[in-house]
């Protein structure tokens, strides 16, 4: 089968592969979180993280609320940011095998270094995540087997987490699992996560390739939502402070 990437519409494909397609990628808002009141839970990043080891192929084994197959992360360098990374996230996506044809779904994210002192405490920014960053924290690793990963991300009076756990390989040893999960209750995160199946997956080179990031077409709409939601937030900002202005004059005036 030929090879075809696309970063938004996919030609030759009938609208209702199309509209998968797009729900596939607004689902990936929702698959891989849970939602909760309050603040985020704290969670300690790994002490004397080393970036460069944990770059490369890694495979979701576990995740929160995962329904995607054949999940695999791979991190990089981002050439085009000092200190920064990318993330991408490949899948066979759960709602686009609706789809009878062989696929892969690529959703690049970048990760930033806020403080470089703890450097397994980061900041991702998805391509189509409209409310904004979230953190995104390694707290274990031994670089070569396993890692654990936690993210979580702060909306009014709520905020979405996730947590996953990797491997090196397609599978992973039960007692790292367990090691791993039990770490996640020590932060009183639930150690509720769904197993990731890596077998009969896509042929990348052969399947039909989807790629969201931020110079998408999705990608650029997203950021410009952003921006437009910034502004507005900005203007009632002022708006109130302008009004609370006023009130206490009148009250001066009369009080």
């Amino acid at each position: 089968m030929r090879v075809m990437k696309t970063d938004y519409t996919i030609q030759g494909f009938n609208g209702m592969s199309v509209a998968l397609t797009v729900l596939g990628a607004v689902f990936g808002l929702v698959q891989g979180h849970t939602y909760h009141l309050g603040k985020c839970p704290t969670v300690e990043p790994l002490r004397d993280f080393y970036m460069p080891a944990f770059l490369g192929k890694w495979y979701v084994i576990q995740e929160t609320n995962q329904r995607s197959r054949c999940l695999v992360n791979n991190f990089r360098v981002d050439n085009d940011t000092k200190g920064g990374y990318l993330l991408e996230e490949v899948s066979d996506n759960w709602l686009l095998g609706l789809v009878n044809i062989d696929k892969t779904y690529r959703n690049t994210a970048k990760l930033s270094v806020p403080n470089p002192d703890i450097p397994a405490e980061m900041i991702v920014d998805f391509p189509l995540n409209l409310a904004g960053t979230a953190s995104y924290i390694v707290f274990t690793t031994d670089y070569h087997n396993y890692a654990g990963v936690f993210t979580c991300q702060k909306l009014p009076s709520t905020h979405r987490l996730s947590a996953s756990i990797l491997s090196r390989n397609p599978t992973l040893d039960n007692n790292l699992i367990d090691k791993i999960l039990h770490q996640l209750r020590s932060f009183h995160v639930s150690d509720s996560l769904n197993e990731i199946p890596h077998d009969k997956c896509p042929n990348e080179k052969e399947a039909l390739n989807i790629h969201m990031h931020h110079d998408s077409i999705p990608g650029k709409l997203v950021g410009f939502g952003r921006t437009v939601g910034r502004h507005v937030d900005n203007a009632a900002r002022g708006v109130g402070k302008l009004v609370s202005s006023a009130l206490g004059a009148v009250k001066n005036l009369f009080g």
